[in-house]
């Protein structure tokens, strides 16, 4: 039964990971603003 758990938690480690491979953004070292537009900037402020 724990067993199950364990897979699970590999099957949805292993789909983050694919995930991220594909959607990923470089962004280490790098400030936030840089990396993505300021939540102002969506609402107009």
């Amino acid at each position: 039964m724990v067993a199950c758990g364990y897979v699970a938690a590999a099957v949805l480690m292993l789909g983050a990971a694919a995930t991220e491979a594909f959607l990923g953004v470089d962004a280490e070292g790098k400030a936030l603003e840089s990396v993505a537009d300021p939540c102002r900037a969506e609402l107009g402020g």
